[in-house]
């Protein structure tokens, strides 16, 4: 079994545990279907519609926890709503980290321009560490 990686991502520090492999098998098919015909710099983030983006942090929400240094560490899915409000930068890095921990380099090479994606939506370049394991 995968071991969980953890990243911060403007001073959060999310916890995401792989996905089962039969879980995983479903989630690899949408990317696929998400991401089929888009070339590797284009803008596909911007390109993705809301249920897509909706299935995958349901997905990873009950995978992911966050340490936001109270220490307390709630399952993403449980502070959803309150922890992203008006944060969807961050919510956009958090699930390309739970991409990268399931699926490595073969999607995130989908999306290599993010930080002009996420200019394009107005949101600063964030502070993002390197995943490691716990």
């Amino acid at each position: 079994m995968k071991e969980p990686q953890t990243r911060e991502i403007n001073g959060v520090t999310y916890t995401c545990t792989p996905l089962g492999t039969t879980q995983g098998l479903g989630v690899t098919a949408r990317l696929v279907n998400m991401f089929k015909g888009m070339a590797p710099d284009s803008a596909s983030l911007a390109k993705l519609d809301e249920k897509d983006l909706l299935f995958l942090c349901q997905t990873f929400g009950k995978l992911s926890t966050l340490d936001t240094g109270n220490g307390k560490t709630p399952l993403v899915a449980n502070v959803f709503e309150s922890h992203f409000e008006a944060n969807y930068g961050e919510l956009l890095l958090w699930v390309l980290f739970c991409v990268e921990v399931n699926f490595g380099s073969l999607f995130l090479a989908i999306v290599s321009d993010l930080p002009a994606i996420l200019a394009r939506f107005g949101v600063s370049s964030p502070q993002v560490s390197e995943p490691s394991t716990k």
